[in-house]
Order: C-alpha cells, then sequence, then structure tokens
C-alpha cells in the first residue's frame, strides 16, 4: 500500500483564540483521499476543528465525514511598478490613531463579501470584528505599513491598507469606500495612492486580492493596471463538528 504523503499544516493561533476553537491552515494546492482520511482521524478528540485550504480543485474528502464548505473564488490581481507618481492624489491623507468611528463602522460592513462571511459556520458578528480588527491593528503599523483614508479630515469615506509582503513587492490588504461616496473615483484614488508608496519604497510590484464575483473590485483593479495572476478556491473543512 503506498504510504500517505505528509501533509503540510500549521496551526494558527491568533485565529483559533480570536474564534475560540483550534483552526489551522493546509499548504498546498490538492488534497486526496488518503489525506483527508488521515486529517479526519488525527483531529479525532476535538484537537482541531477547522481547516483552511486554499487550492485549484476541490479536496477530495471522504463522503459523511467531515464538512466541506466552499468559501469563495480568490483571485490575485499584480501590477508592476514602472512610472508611477511618487505622490498620492489630491484627498487621500495618512491614517493615523485612533481610527475615526465612522471608518471601524465601514470596515465592519464593507467585507461581507469574504469568505468568513460566506461560511455560515462563522458568526457574522466576529466577522465583522475581524475586519474592525484588521483595519485598527493596520493603523497602528501591526499588519500594514501604512494606511491610506480618502475624504475629509473629519468625516473621511474610505480607507486602504498597503504593506511590504517581499522583497520587491507590496500588496493592498484591505480598501473600502463608504456606500454614499461610491461612483466619485475614491476607490482609484486610494488605489493610486497605494502604488505611489509603493513605487517611494522601491518596490517593483504591488498586489491585491479580492473576491472573483466581486465584478466592482476586479473591474477597478483592471483599469488601475492590473492584471489577474492567480485564480485559486478557498474550502473550509470543519471537523468535529457535531
Amino acid at each position: 500500500m503506498k504510504p500517505t504523503a505528509p501533509l503540510d499544516l500549521r496551526m494558527l493561533p491568533w485565529d483559533s483564540a480570536f474564534f475560540g476553537f483550534p483552526v489551522a491552515q493546509l499548504d498546498g494546492d490538492a488534497l486526496t483521499r488518503e489525506q483527508a482520511a488521515d486529517l479526519i482521524e488525527r483531529s479525532a478528540g476535538g484537537r482541531l476543528r477547522c481547516v483552511y485550504m486554499l487550492m485549484s480543485g476541490p479536496p477530495d474528502v471522504p463522503a459523511g465525514t467531515a464538512r466541506l464548505v466552499e468559501a469563495g473564488v480568490r483571485t490575485v490581481f499584480r501590477k508592476e511598478l514602472h512610472d508611477e507618481t511618487l505622490r498620492p492624489p489630491a484627498g487621500i491623507v495618512r491614517l493615523r490613531p485612533p481610527v475615526p468611528g465612522v471608518l471601524r463602522s465601514l470596515a465592519r460592513s464593507a467585507h461581507t463579501d469574504t469568505r468568513f462571511f460566506a461560511d455560515g459556520n462563522f458568526s457574522p458578528e466576529k466577522a465583522a470584528e475581524l475586519y474592525e480588527l484588521w483595519l485598527t491593528k493596520s493603523v497602528d503599523g501591526l499588519l500594514a505599513d501604512q494606511v491610506f483614508a480618502a475624504g475629509p479630515r473629519e468625516g473621511p469615506l474610505g480607507y486602504a491598507t498597503v504593506r511590504r509582503t517581499r522583497e520587491g513587492e507590496a500588496n493592498i490588504g484591505l480598501i473600502a469606500v463608504a456606500p454614499e461616496a461610491r461612483g466619485r473615483g475614491l476607490g482609484r484614488a486610494l488605489v493610486d495612492a497605494c502604488c505611489a508608496w509603493a513605487a517611494m519604497q522601491a518596490m517593483t510590484s504591488i498586489s491585491v486580492v479580492t473576491k472573483e464575483h466581486n465584478a466592482a473590485a476586479c473591474g477597478l483593479y483592471a483599469a488601475c493596471g492590473f492584471s489577474l495572476a492567480e485564480r485559486r478556491t478557498w474550502y473550509h473543512l470543519w471537523l468535529n463538528n457535531r
């Protein structure tokens, strides 16, 4: 009998503490039936409850052994930076602590198309709290190198976070514009500000992740000169979920 290939499984302490149950991520582009059976056996007794998997196709999970949720198609858009302006567009400012309440509220409501909202096993309240916390930690410098706000300082209408992810590349983490301000070009101005920041840091490219079904976001990045670089699907495998 052919031995089961080892699983590249990483426990996620922060996610586990935040959601209140053990969470891990499986690194790799596929999961065979034998590997799935091994993972389910290892999780017996509640040592693991949820596994995030980012794959090109569905994992081969034996029917009736665990709950598999397809949480959405993840697309990565990337842009090569060449002759970017080194100054953010007018009306875009650096966001500093504390985060205005209006942006904290926006963070709670603006990201409902993401995988944590798509998977009903996660509480919508906890999912909303996750993005509010992501924004505040980004402004504090823990999850981003720079955060930009759009609109007047006394009443900002949107935000974008950006950070270095590896040598030569930056990544836009969160971006949102208030519903009442959409259609004014603020989304593009925020993306341009992130590109300008990355160019100023001598980055040669910048990437951003969004869901494939988010046509508005995909259209925005295409209009800003980004090209589709990767397409894979998020799956959540729920174990001991009785």
